[in-house]
């Protein structure tokens, strides 16, 4: 904001909201518009809708495992598995845990399933990627 001289403080005032609205506006656009995006990926049949791109919370989380002594068992690593799988999914009973932990105790998929998970993502961001440079 910057302060015009020749407006009175309440007309610089009123101003400036009106410009913290426009961007708050704008903000909650592109917020909104990034929540309704989404890539399927085929489980077993079933087209399964998930973030386009890894989201900032499932990085740091994965980061925040290295250092997590839980994670050198299976089991560990299993319940980890299913977090990200039940949070890189947009819709239910995909974005909870549970169900990716039924999925694999009936068919093993789960590894799999995380892993093109996440294939797919790098393909979004390698678009992306490409998009710009262009």
């Amino acid at each position: 904001m910057s302060y015009d001289p020749k407006l009175s403080v309440k007309e610089n005032l009123a101003k400036a909201v009106e410009t913290e609205l426009k961007g708050t506006e704008r903000v909650m656009s592109i917020l909104t518009n990034a929540r309704k995006r989404y890539k399927e990926l085929d489980v077993l049949g079933e087209k399964v809708k998930i973030r386009p791109s890894i989201p900032k919370a499932v990085r740091h989380f994965a980061e925040e495992l290295k250092d997590d002594p839980s994670q050198q068992t299976v089991s560990g690593v299993e319940t980890s598995t299913y977090k990200i799988l039940a949070y890189m999914c947009t819709e239910d009973p995909y974005d909870k845990p549970e169900f990716w932990k039924i999925l694999d105790d009936e068919t093993g998929e789960a590894v799999d399933v995380l892993q093109r998970m996440y294939t797919t993502a790098a393909d979004t961001e390698a678009e992306i990627k490409t998009f710009r440079g262009k």
